[in-house]
């Protein structure tokens, strides 16, 4: 099945709501705390950011982050606010609302392409499991 270019839209916009509507949900639990507290007193933020999103990130996209999407996210949880847990927020929300997530690509493209170890992990376990890849099946 492939997407027209307005029902890609229509379903990235869908997803960017769900995401919001997810962070909002865990930010307004009890248990928020521990998520808005994340990063927010370590001496080294940024590193401690770039660990914990880097986490969340490799098991979201089911393979780890690059440089560049890492750097992204940084940007984005510096411009969402002076807030912390805004900060955390707006970056969960760019994590949960990307292609890279919602989208499975365990597609080969173009002539004598081979999937990656990531790309046949994920490809394997949705096959056997109907779950994403856990360290182990990563690992192998």
């Amino acid at each position: 099945y492939t997407m027209s270019d307005d029902e890609m839209v229509t379903a990235m916009d869908a997803a960017r709501d769900v995401a919001t509507a997810l962070v909002a949900a865990i930010r307004g639990a009890e248990s928020h705390r521990s998520f808005d507290r994340a990063c927010d007193a370590a001496t080294d933020r940024p590193a401690c950011l770039r660990r914990m999103l880097g986490s969340v990130g490799r098991i979201l996209y089911r393979r780890p982050l690059t440089d560049s999407e890492l750097s992204e996210l940084l940007r984005t949880y510096a411009e969402a606010s002076a807030d912390h847990g805004a900060g955390l927020g707006a970056a969960f929300r760019r994590l949960l609302a990307s292609p890279q997530y919602i989208y499975r690509d365990e597609v080969a493209r173009g002539e004598g392409r081979r999937l990656d170890a990531y790309q046949t992990a994920a490809a394997l376990s949705f096959a056997l499991r109907n779950a994403p890849p856990d360290r182990t099946l990563e690992a192998a």
